[in-house]
């Protein structure tokens, strides 16, 4: 089955509702993973679909593997851990169609941080966002006291 079918297969058994209200498809931009699109018109308030907590691949998730307290590594690190678990059990993870469906390496998009040089600033790539250069000061900040 193709990597987009699998997945919604995979969160149909898991329990996820309202798939037929949604299409998921490659992305027509290179690297950029899957797009969403409503299958038909919504309205404000509308549950377009729900996915069961199962089928999140979150921060905590990287601990039960491991016996450290949460305050020892940063949230990203946590799940960072999680996604390598689950990457390393291979077809036995619980998400191996989420993970199936990830761009590879090779094919994320150049605009990816990963592709960044590793000495630009944050106010070097936000230089036309006075916005976005304030919250990744902040950010920074954030990072350095923790």
């Amino acid at each position: 089955a193709d990597k987009v079918e699998a997945l919604l297969e995979w969160l149909g058994r898991a329990g996820a509702t309202g798939l037929d209200k949604i299409r998921v498809a490659r992305s027509p931009s290179p690297g950029r993973g899957l797009v969403v699109y409503a299958a038909s018109s919504i309205s404000a308030g509308d549950t377009i679909c729900w996915v069961p907590h199962s089928c999140i691949l979150t921060a905590s998730r990287g601990l039960k593997a491991h016996s450290m307290p949460k305050e020892t590594l940063a949230q990203e690190t946590r799940l960072a851990m999680a996604l390598l678990r689950e990457l390393r059990l291979g077809e036995a993870s619980n998400f191996a169609a989420y993970i199936a469906s990830l761009p590879p390496w090779h094919e994320l998009a150049p605009a990816h941080p990963l592709h960044w040089p590793r000495d630009i600033t944050p106010e070097q790539l936000l230089a036309g966002s006075a916005h976005g250069r304030a919250l990744a000061s902040k950010g920074l900040r954030e990072g350095r006291e923790r």
